[in-house]
């Protein structure tokens, strides 16, 4: 299942308005309004903006209540959010044991499959990878596409090169999430 825009807003304002522009039409970045740590992380905001602003509550705004919904009826194996810019791919979010390991093995498959590098980053909460990974105990990557050095938002002429770079990763992760169910 893809789920091509959850913040059709924001992508809106960015690309007339405010390229660096990265909440919904409400000034809540929406990255940071899930239930997981809601709030606790490093750069959160509380007042609007255009980006950092973690909302009212977690999933006061419509999209991430929606995305929450629909997770949690189609109970996925693992979740996949295509952010932009970085190329890196983050997978973390204090599990321990063997969740980590096993998350840690798949974003590995992600790496060698895009180039892209993992990272760990200290400090971030309230994402839907985060969510995911504390509610639901599932393997859960946020993958940052495109060279840091582009423009925001990222121009469709720079779409194939990417595509290209993420081409074959959701079978290959399948691939790896099966390998792991066998063990």
């Amino acid at each position: 299942m893809v789920l091509p825009l959850i913040n059709p807003d924001g992508a809106i304002i960015a690309e007339s308005v405010d390229g660096s522009f990265k909440a919904n039409a409400n000034g809540v970045d929406l990255n940071v309004n899930f239930p997981a740590r809601w709030g606790k992380g490093r750069q959160n905001v509380f007042v609007k903006d255009k980006e950092n602003f973690v909302g009212e509550k977690p999933l006061s705004e419509p999209e991430t209540k929606a995305l929450c919904n629909f997770t949690l009826k189609i109970k996925p194996d693992m979740t996949i959010s295509y952010h932009s810019k970085g190329e890196e791919i983050y997978y973390e979010f204090y599990q321990k044991g063997k969740r980590r390991e096993r998350d840690a093995y798949l974003a590995d498959i992600a790496s060698k499959t895009t180039g892209y590098v993992v990272k760990s980053i200290k400090g971030s909460c309230g994402g839907y990878k985060d969510w995911c990974i504390q509610r639901l105990k599932i393997p859960a990557l946020t993958i940052e596409v495109g060279n840091d050095c582009l423009s925001h938002p990222i121009s469709l002429d720079k779409a194939e090169e990417i595509a290209q770079k993420n081409s074959g990763l959701i079978e290959k992760l399948i691939e790896g999430l099966l390998w792991l169910k066998n063990l």
